[in-house]
């Protein structure tokens, strides 16, 4: 769990129907247990992000990442392309 953001949840007000959690607005929830939970479900799967690109590196297969709808592949060099690396068949 990542303490800085259950410190900084301490401190919202709850009171109000509307919080703004790290420049997102959220819709209220009473319980701040719901939040803690949201932030180790974030957490597991951020951990299982980094594991499977970690693999992936170690077994030379390209990263595929889209930013703003932009598809980018991370090639097994650490070169950025936008480029597929990925082989098609037409035929």
């Amino acid at each position: 769990m990542h303490w800085s953001k259950v410190a900084i949840l301490k401190n919202v007000n709850f009171d109000s129907r509307v919080v703004n959690v790290f420049g997102m607005e959220v819709k209220k929830f009473s319980d701040l247990n719901l939040y803690l939970k949201g932030f180790e479900i974030e957490s597991i799967g951020n951990q299982a992000v980094r594991k499977a690109q970690e693999e992936n590196r170690k077994k030379g297969i390209p990263l595929v990442y889209s930013v703003d709808g932009k598809i980018y592949y991370e090639l097994a060099d650490g070169t950025i392309t936008t480029d597929s690396p990925f082989k098609t068949d037409k035929g």
